[in-house]
């Protein structure tokens, strides 16, 4: 008796666990699960932290390109300079950093980028030089350095051309971050709030919902990202 009534429960038992398990396996976490703390400050910290270290993330771009005319710092009233001339806001020489280069280089496949992917531009100012003497500034005959791109690369760069004309990076100009932290933050840009910084990476000069990063970004295609093409990230 004990026996026959035995066998049916087990088979119960083991059917209910089985139950359990795969429903546990369907519960997969959720960004609010997994998101961290969020404040302004911690915020803050994240962006400085992100100016600190970002020269050991992916170096992606090993040549300069071109910032597009809306990469503009805002001044530090957090007002917009209502000036349009490409010498004063546009048009920087750049170099692209990735915290998460693997997420990066496959934005075109993912749904949204891991929480904490960080982008780091790096601009400077062109230089226009001697096309037969790459290190040279055309007008003021002084050198340019050779290596304010890649740090691990000693070898000069290759000058940008663009009308005619070689370019090389000159002084250093703002940095741009780009930083995510998931759909469910509040105060973001589908998941990410931007910040300038001046060009030591000390100060923070602006941060979150910048107007002029996400007009540029909200025509990304993917997640906010331009991804690797022949375009600016």
């Amino acid at each position: 008796m004990i026996a026959r009534f035995t066998v049916p429960w087990l088979l119960m038992l083991i059917a209910i666990c089985s139950l359990a398990c795969r429903e546990s396996e369907d519960q997969t976490p959720t960004e609010v699960q997994i998101a961290p703390r969020d404040d302004e400050n911690t915020r803050r910290r994240s962006i400085l932290d992100a100016a600190r270290e970002y020269r050991d993330f992916e170096f992606v771009y090993t040549t300069p390109n071109w910032s597009p005319l809306d990469c503009r710092r805002p001044e530090k009233s957090g007002t917009f300079s209502a000036s349009a001339e490409s010498t004063t806001h546009g048009q920087k020489l750049y170099f692209l950093f990735v915290r998460e280069s693997m997420a990066y280089w496959m934005a075109s496949r993912l749904a949204t980028q891991p929480i904490g992917q960080t982008l780091v531009k790096e601009t400077w100012l062109p230089v226009e030089v001697d096309p037969d003497d790459p290190l040279v500034a055309i007008h003021s005959g002084e050198s340019v350095e050779s290596n304010v791109g890649n740090p691990h690369d000693d070898n000069p760069l290759i000058p940008v051309q663009r009308d005619g004309k070689s370019y090389q990076p000159g002084s250093k100009g703002p940095l741009f971050i780009m930083h995510y932290l998931g759909k469910y933050a509040h105060d973001i840009d589908n998941g990410w709030i931007y910040a300038t910084l001046t060009p030591d990476a000390l100060s923070i000069t602006a941060i979150g919902r910048i107007e002029s990063c996400m007009k540029c970004h909200n025509d990304a295609p993917h997640d906010r990202l331009f991804g690797m093409k022949n375009s600016d990230p």
